[in-house]
């Protein structure tokens, strides 16, 4: 049953903007993508003045943050941690089972999505608090808002931000965000603002992010009173077990972290953490453990999550609201809980972090349909452009995923790492480059400071878990080299 417009900020935003009406949007996508590439200016308007988007949809995309492609359905290896919206996704979209992202941490990997440019090109790569979207990027919401589309973003803060760029071209960031928190406040707000279409809607959540099992984040909540710790026992316990504790508490302990790590005496703090997940969990009998209860508190915020994420997609189907509309589920990246010697994310590019889950409800995607053609987050916003039919976005390293649905093979695709000592503890300055398709893997670590390179491959049917290098000038097909051979040059 539809509900009332609520009075809050979320639904203030809209009061005063002038109504676009909204379109029908239910014809199927073109069989073949626009043959003209098109130039997108800063501010997201063409620089052809007759490029007018032919299909207002609404669009719809959700970013879950940290989710590991297993946690559905199509990907797992044993108990489906988020089976009720697998069940929904796998009734109403198309699965993409070989995507990629572009990177193993929010910031770059959330830029990419929405400039469908890799890290080294729109320059959002470095974990710092200078890593920004410069304003010359152009972005999917400035595209579409330039278009007559009304763009809000729900995030949960922190790399996806206002402050940093990532949001530009939405007129009113929302943070911070949770579906266990805000689903049926977002639902009601979605379901009054009709007039509005078309709408584009940008949903982003921590609810699989460390802290494992965090209170669901609210709109407006005020702040939670921080309890009182023993700082100097904290840090004996550390010293003692070389860092563990402080990684325990760091990962699990969402009611002390920030008094822990959060202040400008938790640099230390949070130093010691990275080293312990970049290097010490590989020599610390207590790491296996502290692994499994890691993997187990994650599990348990992905059911949470997976209660209300499908609640709610059941919900806005029920309402008729995705009936003209493309609906992206995705991740941005995964977590890793010590399968290559490291747990959290970052600083890698195997598979546990970058195989992301990628799912697409649109006019004509035929639901149910599982699609083994490797793609990328930089394909979404390609493909978010041919179905509302804008032409493509001249410069970006994306293509539309519309031709995999007649049977095209994909590409292999890149990500990309610029590691740091800030993520490792360490004085690092490395630049991670891999290449994925369905098939195989290569990846090549450049130590900055002296330029030498190490490379290493897998064949994911035979090695999956990315375990057994091949050998040393294995060939692989043309166009995979010739990807390799574009991600070896300078960047």
């Amino acid at each position: 049953m539809a509900r009332a417009f609520p009075r809050s900020a979320a639904a203030l935003v809209l009061t005063g903007l002038a109504l676009v009406p909204a379109g029908c949007g239910g014809d199927p996508p073109p069989a073949a993508p626009p043959a003209r590439a098109v130039r997108y200016g800063a501010d997201g308007r063409p620089a052809a003045p007759d490029v007018v988007a032919t299909r207002r949809l609404d669009v719809i995309w959700v970013c879950l943050d940290t989710v590991r492609a297993d946690a559905f359905a199509p990907w797992a290896k044993g108990d489906v941690a988020m089976p009720a919206t697998s069940a929904w996704l796998e009734r109403h979209a198309v699965a993409f089972t070989q995507a990629s992202s572009t990177a193993p941490w929010t910031g770059p990997a959330v830029a990419s999505l929405f400039t469908s440019l890799l890290p080294s090109a729109h320059g959002a790569r470095e974990l710092s608090d200078r890593m920004s979207l410069v304003p010359a990027v152009t972005t999917a919401a400035e595209i579409l808002a330039a278009q007559g589309w009304f763009t809000v973003a729900y995030t949960g803060g922190g790399w996806v931000g206002k402050g940093n760029g990532m949001l530009q071209g939405f007129r009113e960031p929302l943070t911070p965000f949770s579906f266990a928190g805000e689903a049926e406040h977002v639902l009601q707000v979605f379901a009054g603002s009709r007039a509005y279409r078309p709408r584009f809607l940008f949903f982003h959540t921590y609810e699989a992010h460390d802290p494992y099992l965090a209170p669901p984040a609210r709109l407006h909540a005020p702040p939670t009173p921080p309890p009182e710790v023993d700082l100097a026992a904290i840090d004996r316990e550390a010293a003692a077990d070389g860092g563990r504790s402080l990684v325990r508490r760091f990962l699990l302990d969402a009611a002390t972290r920030e008094v822990v790590f959060g202040t400008a005496f938790g640099g230390p703090r949070k130093a010691a953490v990275t080293r312990w997940l970049e290097r010490g969990y590989r020599d610390d009998p207590e790491g296996p453990a502290l692994a499994a209860e890691a993997k187990a508190a994650y599990v348990a915020g992905l059911r949470r999550l997976d209660t209300a994420l499908a609640g709610w997609l059941a919900a806005l189907d029920d309402l008729r609201l995705l009936d003209d509309a493309v609906l992206v589920v995705t991740s941005d990246h995964g977590e890793g809980f010590g399968e290559h010697g490291t747990m959290h994310h970052g600083r890698r590019l195997y598979d546990e972090l970058v195989h992301v889950p990628l799912y697409v409800r649109a006019p004509g995607f035929p639901p149910g349909r599982r699609i083994a053609a490797p793609c990328s987050l930089l394909d979404v916003l390609p493909t978010t452009l041919e179905l509302v039919g804008l032409p493509p976005l001249a410069g970006a390293e994306g293509a539309s995923l519309v031709p995999l649905l007649a049977g095209a093979p994909g590409r292999p695709v890149p990500s990309e790492e610029l590691r740091t000592g800030t993520e490792t503890g360490g004085d690092d300055h490395a630049l991670l480059v891999a290449v994925r398709d369905a098939t195989h893997k290569w990846i090549r670590t450049t130590d900055l400071r002296t330029g030498t390179s190490a490379e290493e491959a897998y064949d994911l049917v035979a090695d999956p878990g990315e375990t057994r290098p091949l050998p040393p000038g294995t060939r692989f097909p043309p166009a995979f080299e010739e990807v390799v051979r574009a991600q070896r040059r300078p960047r």
